[in-house]
């Protein structure tokens, strides 16, 4: 289980030393791309297959958004910094894929959840999700597969007062972002950059969209190979142990 937070600017000082002033991938997901290969390359084509759709997670992200305990005004304006944030990752990847809102928690790939309070080990940060990504294979056949995401935003300041909707934008376009596999970068003015309330970010960058683009386009290709009918040259079929690996 990993967990990646937005933090606010005040609080990311110290936080941000090391990470990257670029978009890059999340570790994991270049784990899955680097293990699929593998087993393309050794003939486990189901398991390579298995490594493409974990990345992806589907072609239809499904979110389950609660609002329990808000007005109806406060929770539409909930949904709505949701679905613009759903709408701007899909405009920017030219509707490749698509965030789908359900009603039933169990049809749902990411659970979201607006909070006045929202902290990480006891600091307060501006969002946070953890998420799981799931393979169990027994003699090289998937026996289980699948992605699961909790997601967490924050609809009040630290202070009491509320969170701009410009702002809470931008805190589910962060964390849709690591589910889409971005890894969090230190570059104020980026969507997957420390949150600065009085600027967040109406989008995500041109490098940041280049980023998932490329993650989907290689895991795209890693499934359409996997698929493929003809043999790779030199490869067999061979048992892999019972295993489960978790992102």
């Amino acid at each position: 289980m990993r967990a990646f937070s937005l933090l606010f600017v005040l609080v990311s000082v110290a936080d941000a030393a090391g990470r990257p002033t670029v978009p890059t991938d999340l570790p994991e997901v270049v784990g899955h791309m680097r293990d699929g290969r593998a087993c393309l390359a050794s003939g486990d084509r189901d398991l390579a297959a298995a490594h493409a759709r974990l990345i992806l997670v589907s072609h239809k992200i499904k979110i389950r958004l609660s609002t329990a305990g808000y007005s109806p005004s406060a929770a539409a304006h909930c949904r709505r910094a949701l679905v613009e944030a759903c709408d701007i990752w899909q405009s920017a990847l030219d509707d490749s894929f698509e965030f789908v809102l359900v009603d039933a928690q169990t049809q749902a790939d990411v659970y979201a959840i607006f909070q006045p309070d929202v902290r990480l080990q006891g600091e307060p940060v501006a969002g946070y999700v953890r998420w799981q990504r799931t393979l169990q294979a027994d003699a090289g056949k998937v026996v289980v597969q699948g992605f699961r995401a909790d997601m967490q935003l924050r609809t009040v300041r630290p202070g009491g007062q509320p969170m701009p909707s410009a702002a809470m934008r931008h805190e589910a376009c962060h964390e849709l972002g690591h589910v889409l596999g971005l890894d969090d970068t230190e570059k104020v003015g980026a969507v997957m950059g420390p949150l600065d309330i009085e600027h967040p970010a109406s989008g995500p960058t041109a490098a940041e969209v280049a980023t998932v683009r490329q993650i989907r386009q290689d895991a795209n290709q890693l499934l359409t190979d996997s698929q493929r009918t003809d043999t790779v040259a030199g490869a067999s079929a061979k048992p892999v142990p019972a295993a489960i690996i978790k992102g």
